[in-house]
């Protein structure tokens, strides 16, 4: 009885603090000021600045949805990935970067947009990440931005000599690491530090 009581007291406690995808979204929402400044550049410069304008919003999520419990970056940016594929629906502009906040308002976006978002929790989970982007394969075609983080294991993507696993919303699976091996494209890359 002494540990059963416990027990169910850390478990109420956990499920009290808890917040569902939809309810940290609103949460974080309500408490982070709203960016209504216009779209950046879609390139790794745009996106890396709105990730950078980003840190509230990042910490209220990383907070709102317990992805400090997770003891692996690979699972802390499932959590984030898994999060992100549920909130925002895909939708192909051409306006550039949206503010995560922004992206997380209105729950649309695309690749980029997915990215900012992804990576503001990346970022504020202290998790160094990579921002790709990989050139369109045919002329008149659109390229496309993800995220990677750092493996030990060998996947085919390789940068900075550091083998990498990608952490993509916009892939159907969602799941970091899907479609990571045997890259032939060219991509260009950028380490992008957690936020100690």
């Amino acid at each position: 009885m002494k540990i059963i009581i416990p027990a169910l007291l850390c478990i109420a406690l956990l499920t009290a603090c808890s917040y569902n995808n939809e309810e940290a979204a609103q949460a974080c929402l309500e408490e982070v000021s709203y960016d209504k400044t216009r779209n950046v550049n879609s390139d790794l410069n745009g996106i890396h600045s709105a990730i950078d304008n980003s840190t509230d919003l990042g910490a209220c999520l990383v907070d709102k949805l317990n992805i400090e419990i997770y003891e692996s970056d690979k699972l802390k940016a499932q959590a984030a990935l898994d999060f992100v594929s549920e909130i925002i629906t895909y939708k192909v502009d051409r306006t550039g970067t949206k503010m995560p906040s922004k992206t997380l308002r209105e729950r649309e976006g695309d690749c980029e947009d997915y990215t900012a978002l992804t990576g503001s929790v990346l970022h504020s989970a202290n998790i160094d990440f990579y921002l790709i982007e990989r050139q369109p394969y045919r002329q008149g075609e659109l390229g496309h931005v993800f995220l990677a983080i750092e493996t030990e294991d060998y996947t085919g993507m390789v940068c900075d000599e550091k083998n990498l696993l990608i952490v993509d919303g916009t892939d159907t699976a969602a799941t970091v690491g899907v479609d990571s091996n045997n890259k032939d494209y060219e991509f260009t890359c950028r380490l992008i530090k957690g936020n100690t």
